[in-house]
């Protein structure tokens, strides 16, 4: 191999080493994002967790409390039903008027 070959296959052996590196680097530096990403995104949970522990007190009492005054559900088809009586009376009660509201106008014809 004659010296000018030689160094022009050093320089190619070069660039190739430092492509190499450069597509490496990037694999390295885009995992180190997506882990300061996923680190600081555990963070955030574990800090909400943390506020949820520390008002644990709170939340019990305020579970023990819609527990004494929620209304039971007696059936699952006439929630709905009773909901919208419990509302009329509540209503009824305070001087209020309920409108219903016309349907139709929720609607959008769509043509296929």
């Amino acid at each position: 191999m004659t010296p000018r070959e030689r160094w022009l296959a050093a320089f190619v052996a070069g660039i190739v080493f430092l492509l190499l590196n450069l597509f490496a680097l990037k694999l390295v530096f885009g995992k180190q994002a997506e882990l300061r990403s996923e680190l600081a995104s555990k963070k955030l949970a574990w800090m909400a967790l943390e506020t949820l522990a520390s008002q644990k007190e709170v939340w019990t009492k305020r579970d023990a409390w819609l527990q004494a005054t929620q209304p039971q559900l007696k059936s699952r088809e006439m929630a709905g039903v009773e909901m919208l009586d419990q509302v009329r009376l509540i209503a009824k009660k305070n001087n209020v008027t309920l409108l219903n509201p016309d349907n139709r106008r929720l609607r959008k014809n769509v043509f296929l």
